[in-house]
């Protein structure tokens, strides 16, 4: 929804003016960069525990809110001249890609949006049968558990609408959801506790 956007295919559904075809010309260009940024923003190698792909993940959530603050005005201007007819072809193009890359993703058991929130389901009783930690650990554990539920509720009650929308309204969503993200990574990180250094010993 943020880069990568079939420029050409939405130059052959809608049409455009040469005023339309400069807009989506930026529009293109706004999500080559917002591509590039998020592919930065991948980590070189994985995190060996728990608290750093936490931090991978809100390095990670970051660069993809900039990546929208690139690419929604330029989404914004470009639909903004389209008349209805154009709009209702670029919603139409918009539809059925979006239920392609659900489908593909459906089929390759790839992470969708929503399924961000397993990020925060801690295993508590395999944790607590590996690490064997004390009670001062085991208290701190229960206060990560106990966040990372809230967090997880929060999060399905953000997730992404699946219903139809128009392409800046569905880029707003995103927006939306990115915004909230961030904040619930930082209370599952500070519910470890104060002795969450000795739990962490060992990589889950």
């Amino acid at each position: 929804a943020i880069a990568g956007l079939p420029i050409d295919q939405i130059a052959s559904a809608v049409q455009p003016t040469d005023a339309q075809g400069a807009a989506l010309d930026a529009l293109g260009n706004a999500s080559v960069d917002a591509a590039a940024l998020i592919r930065t923003s991948c980590p070189t190698q994985a995190a060996a525990t728990a608290p750093g792909r936490l931090a991978t993940m809100q390095q990670r959530i970051e660069a993809m809110q900039k990546a929208v603050e690139l690419v929604q005005p330029a989404l914004d201007q470009f639909y903004g001249s389209l008349n209805d007819e154009q709009k209702a072809r670029f919603n139409a193009l918009a539809e059925d890609q979006r239920r392609a890359t659900a489908s593909n993703n459906a089929r390759e058991a790839s992470v969708q949006s929503c399924n961000v929130t397993a990020a925060f389901d801690w295993p508590g009783a395999a944790i607590d049968e590996r690490l064997r930690p004390s009670d001062t650990q085991r208290a701190a554990l229960q206060v990560l558990q106990d966040t990372s539920a809230k967090v997880s509720a929060s999060l399905k009650a953000a997730c992404e609408p699946g219903e139809v929308m128009t392409p800046p309204a569905r880029m707003a969503a995103v927006r939306k959801r990115l915004d909230t993200l961030p904040e619930h990574v930082k209370a599952a990180r500070g519910g470890r506790g104060p002795r969450s250094a000795d739990v962490r010993r060992r990589p889950l």
